[in-house]
């Protein structure tokens, strides 16, 4: 299996559900696969999230602009004693021994590449100091973390209102835009994302679409967009899209379930095959993939059906022929050694029904000598495992005992809701300045009834109170106010 990513890129990672995506992200990201350069920075963004704390969102974000910044000067360090190291080895010490002119060639193109990484981060090679206007840059941004941590955060969609909660509050969409936020700060050379809309809204994943493509885009829409952005400042007067400066990628490679989603972000599609443990290219988005699979797929069900009737008929020939020639014995007139020989050929002949090249020219079976490049093209045969369709899952639900419910109609509620409000606890200043406190309402006025057998939808914008409406019917979360009726022989079960 090879994994090569290529800047201005987005590769979506295809694969049936414990086929190893989210283990290859996370071993990706931790530097642990076999190859991965130790200079590489790469980031991941998990599909669970649970860093939750008592931090604003403003205040995070803020500590991972300084790791970034703390980081580049690791960075820095690291490459000024690789590139001393190299400089030493070209150059020995009286005494020392010098290296061949076969070694030189990757010892200078190293130096090469640490030269031109220092000189973006600002540090002079030959001093390994940071250039004076280097340092003015990053006292000025020191200066601005703060404000420029609230920059990016309302790109990203947050409210005012909501930069200075804790993150423990923010709903399952802000999240995932803060540890956007968090991973993006470093623009980093490989962006990993694990199912980034799992808890977006609609309007929260057509922003992410968005979002992705300027983050990362390709050469081409680059130059699109920074003809769409020059005209844009020239009319209005001033720059726009600020935030998205600070939240640049070089490669994104990203897990996601929404076709619509990997369609419109993919530029590329690695699928990740179980049954042979390997990872396959296809340079073409989501949508053109699934096109050529499933026209690939047909001509392979047409090439395996006929070959299947031409082996059939093969081995009807030859089991024909043998038969031919053993009652040829029996009668006396000798064993035909022709028709065993045309049996044989015949059999060989079946055993290479199918085959098939995959640039769509015709197999033919060639010995050595004939060969050229043109016919230096392994032959493919199509196998029944793989014109196999995938497994559809069945969920069987135990049968409702209403008889142990005891209710007096099939319509009657097992959980009411009346003028219910909601939300959570909070500490604020009252006017002294003590800090008393409070509840943070997230929901007012809710009334409603759940039936048995009902099937209800609960819709609405990230941050809405989705999640807090569960907890509270499901009594993780008591009512602020209002009450809350559950039948006493009712069982509850959520998955989240």
């Amino acid at each position: 299996t090879r994994l090569m990513i290529c800047r201005n890129r987005r590769y979506a990672l295809i694969g049936p559900n414990g086929s190893g995506k989210s283990t290859l992200l996370r071993r990706l990201a931790r530097g642990t696969l076999p190859g991965v350069p130790l200079s590489a920075k790469i980031s991941y963004v998990s599909q669970e999230l649970h860093g939750l704390s008592s931090e604003t969102a403003v205040s995070t974000l803020v500590k991972s602009l300084e790791a970034s910044e703390n980081k580049r000067e690791c960075e820095a360090k690291a490459l000024i004693e690789e590139q001393s190291h190299l400089e030493d080895m070209l150059t020995p010490a009286d005494g020392g021994e010098a290296v061949t002119e076969e070694e030189q060639g990757p010892l200078v193109a190293r130096l090469c590449e640490i030269s031109e990484r220092l000189e973006a981060l600002g540090v002079d090679d030959t001093t390994g100091e940071i250039r004076p206007e280097e340092h003015k840059k990053r006292a000025e941004e020191a200066k601005g973390r703060t404000q420029r941590a609230e920059n990016i955060l309302k790109y990203l969609g947050f409210p005012a209102k909501m930069l200075k909660n804790s993150t423990s509050t923010l709903s399952g969409g802000f999240k995932m835009r803060l540890a956007l936020a968090c991973a993006c700060v470093g623009s980093p050379d490989v962006l990993c994302l694990d199912e980034p809309t799992n808890h977006l809204d609609l309007p929260g994943v057509l922003w992410l679409e968005k979002f992705l493509r300027k983050a990362c885009p390709t050469v081409e829409e680059a130059a699109e967009l920074k003809t769409k952005t020059t005209k844009k400042a020239a009319g209005t007067g001033k720059q726009r899209d600020v935030g998205i400066r600070d939240l640049k990628v070089k490669s994104i490679l990203f897990v996601s379930h929404d076709k619509w989603f990997l369609d419109a972000v993919s530029t590329d599609t690695y699928v990740l095959d179980p049954r042979t443990k390997s990872l396959t290219l296809h340079p073409h988005p989501y949508g053109e993939y699934v096109e050529m699979s499933q026209q690939r797929l047909k001509n392979k069900s047409r090439i395996f059906d006929k070959a299947s009737k031409k082996e059939a008929k093969a081995q009807a020939a030859v089991a024909k022929a043998e038969a031919n020639a053993i009652a040829a014995a029996k009668g006396g007139k000798g064993f035909d050694q022709n028709r065993v020989k045309s049996a044989k050929q015949m059999a060989r002949k079946a055993e290479r029904a199918g085959r098939f090249r995959s640039d769509g020219r015709r197999y033919k079976q060639n010995v050595l000598r004939k060969l050229d490049m043109s016919l230096v093209r392994r032959a493919e045969k199509v196998s029944a495992e793989e014109l196999k369709e995938e497994r559809n899952i069945k969920f069987k639900f135990p049968p409702v005992d209403a008889a142990s419910l005891r209710l007096a109609s099939a319509s009657a509620p097992v959980i009411s809701l009346e003028n219910v409000a909601c939300g959570y606890a909070i500490k604020v200043k009252d006017m002294r300045g003590e800090i008393k406190d409070a509840i943070r309402a997230v929901l007012k006025g809710v009334s409603l009834q759940v039936a048995l057998r009902s099937r209800v939808a609960i819709v609405g914008a990230n941050g809405a109170g989705k999640s807090t409406l569960l907890k509270v019917l499901t009594g993780d979360l008591s009512a602020v106010r209002g009450s809350v009726t559950r039948h006493r022989n009712l069982k509850i079960a959520i998955v989240a």
